[in-house]
């Protein structure tokens, strides 16, 4: 009498073979899905008095040094794409502040700090992970508003978020920009673009800083 065969193993659970398709999906045939979280990972500021740290230092804010464009807006930024023009405001610097920290919250910002003219706030996503820092300084000796906000998000994908929102703002205070006089040479003749500069910048050998009161 012939022996029988050894009975075959089980099959695995169906569940078992989507779980491990999916798996193959996600990391084997198309891995860039693995490293998707990292890219959405934000990085908060560094505070002091570095270009593109957090916080006023002498009556200035940050540049965007750094940031990919459309990711980051400041006043002390003449970069297109980058620079956004300061803010006149009628009435006190008191009364100029408490205007902005009211609109700010109105859309959904988060006031970290507000000290005497001075504004940081944060802005969050959906999920409550904050995505922007935004920075307000009401100058009381040039009657006008600077401003700075940046991406945490690896510092790129905002998609000028950031602009959209102060003029937002800007617009429901209404408030006027401050004419700001550049020398702006358009690279496409008659439309601006993030290509233009803005004439001749100082040799940088020059230190202003020691001129001679006399001499300016």
């Amino acid at each position: 009498i012939p022996t029988p065969p050894p009975p075959s193993p089980p099959s695995p659970p169906k569940g078992d073979k989507n779980a491990r398709r999916t798996m193959l999906l996600s990391v084997g045939a198309f891995p860039f899905l693995s490293i998707l979280p990292s890219l959405q990972q934000t990085t908060p500021p560094v505070q002091g008095d570095c270009t593109e740290c957090v916080g006023l230092v002498d009556g200035t804010l940050g540049t965007c040094a750094g940031y990919s464009g459309g990711t980051c807006s400041s006043t002390f930024d003449d970069r297109p794409g980058y620079f956004v023009a300061p803010w006149e405001y009628p009435g006190t610097v008191l009364e100029a502040v408490e205007d902005l920290k009211q609109e700010i919250e109105a859309l959904g910002g988060t006031i970290v700090t507000a000290q005497d003219a001075y504004i940081y706030a944060t802005f969050a996503d959906r999920s409550g992970e904050v995505q922007d820092d935004v920075e307000v300084y009401v100058s009381e000796a040039d009657a006008s508003v600077v401003l700075r906000a940046a991406s945490r998000t690896n510092r790129f994908g905002a998609g000028g978020r950031n602009a959209r929102r102060f003029e937002l703002i800007r617009t429901r205070l209404g408030w006027d920009q401050v004419p700001i006089l550049r020398n702006r040479r358009r690279k496409l003749l008659l439309f601006e673009s993030p290509w233009d500069d803005f004439g001749p910048t100082p040799p940088p050998t020059s230190d202003y800083r020691n001129v001679d009161d006399d001499l300016l």
